[in-house]
């Protein structure tokens, strides 16, 4: 029997004609069921030309009871959907992905809808609607914090005050108010009268009592007036004698007087140590920098036993420069030096000649007495300058106070 091709243009069950069909086909042998099915299939529709029973047949159509030469049809189609149709939902055997549901989520409010978990209404942050709370809904302590809005500085209604509030202190001044607010009677200052008080035996001479205003001690005590008479003629304490007249008798045989007396001094008439010794007793030197420039001035004329109460000099200057003045005494055993007052000159003294006075006060301490008999002064004057300043020494003063008997 001829080969004959059809063209099967309707939707078959691909796993039941894979599977039923195919196989027929392969062995040469069909089934009753496959083959009853095929039959039904073939007579309900038409195929090419049609297939018809009674033994009437077309060219190119398959006679009754024909098999079908599977490998041989054309313009099968390489998958099957299904028709239309629905499914329980206990049939859905696979995990439902996000990618499935997406039609389905909704941004907003809105029904057969549902949301995603990142929405930004599922946060624990959002803020909920306006309501109400009664206070036993509360289970968290209440914080001083919470109730920043209710505090107030005055008195207001409907507010609180701080525990700390000034206005809760012990000390804070009352009210003005009477006796009925204590515990016991108080008199007021208006009450502090002499009729209330001698009333009550408070006037008298007595200790536990006060004194009438017409009272007067004469009888015991000197007055003010008294006191101020006398003590007009007194002298005050550690007063002097400058001047005037001892009465004879009024002074011990021993007293002695300090007689302040001043001893100037300047340099002899002759140079060493790069200074320029003036017939007027002046020492002048070029501060170069070449070396240290140093001249001594011997002070013979300090008054043995005189306590040194200053020392001075007076130095001029063109520029700045670096002098130390320094006062010494030698031990005539020894020759051991020591420094009792030192004086530092380094200031332009500007144009013109105007010599500074350089003065230390106070050398009673540091020098003590004048001791001529195991010491001799000297002054040591010592340039150190780098500049080219003419410095002038005009000489300088001891300033000191002799202790003697009156005659």
């Amino acid at each position: 029997m001829a080969e004959t091709k059809l063209n099967l243009n309707y939707q078959v069950d691909e796993t039941q004609f894979e599977n039923k069909v195919g196989t027929a086909i392969e062995t040469g042998e069909a089934a009753d069921e496959v083959q009853g099915k095929i039959d039904a299939i073939l007579n309900e529709n038409s195929i090419g030309g049609g297939l018809y029973d009674g033994g009437h047949n077309h060219n190119g159509a398959l006679k009754a009871g024909e098999k079908v030469d599977y490998p041989n049809l054309t313009n099968i189609p390489s998958s099957f959907n299904p028709s239309v149709h629905g499914h329980a939902f206990t049939e859905i055997t696979g995990d439902i992905v996000y990618t499935q549901l997406d039609s389905l989520v909704s941004t907003g409010s809105e029904s057969n809808k549902i949301i995603a978990a990142n929405d930004a209404r599922l946060s624990d942050n959002r803020d909920p609607n306006a309501h109400d709370h009664t206070f036993s809904n509360l289970t968290d302590d209440i914080t001083f914090l919470q109730l920043d809005s209710l505090i107030s500085a005055s008195s207001q209604a409907n507010k609180i005050i701080e525990a700390n509030d000034a206005r809760l202190s012990d000390a804070r001044t009352p009210v003005e108010h009477s006796n009925a607010q204590h515990s016991a009677t108080y008199i007021t200052s208006a009450g502090v009268t002499f009729e209330n008080l001698n009333a009550n035996g408070d006037v008298g001479t007595a200790s536990t009592q006060v004194s009438q205003g017409d009272h007067n001690h004469n009888a015991v005590y000197y007055t003010q007036t008294i006191l101020d008479s006398a003590l007009a003629g007194k002298s005050a304490t550690g007063h002097e004698h400058s001047g005037g007249t001892i009465r004879d008798g009024a002074l011990n045989d021993d007293v002695t007087y300090q007689n302040p007396q001043t001893r100037d001094f300047s340099f002899s008439p002759f140079g060493f140590g790069g200074w320029t010794i003036g017939v007027d007793g002046t020492a002048e030197i070029i501060a170069d920098g070449t070396g240290d420039k140093t001249c001594v001035i011997v002070l013979q004329m300090l008054p043995d036993e005189a306590e040194v109460d200053q020392f001075i000099m007076y130095v001029h200057s063109t520029d700045v420069h670096d002098l130390t003045i320094r006062l010494f005494r030698t031990a005539f055993g020894d020759g051991v030096a020591e420094e009792i007052a030192s004086l530092t000159h380094t200031t332009d003294s500007g144009t013109g000649f105007n010599p500074e006075e350089v003065a230390t006060s106070d050398l009673t301490t540091g020098c003590g007495a004048i001791d001529k008999t195991n010491y001799h002064y000297w002054v040591e004057c010592e340039e150190i300058g780098t500049s080219d300043a003419t410095v002038t020494i005009i000489g300088g003063i001891v300033r000191c106070s002799v202790t003697k008997p009156l005659p």
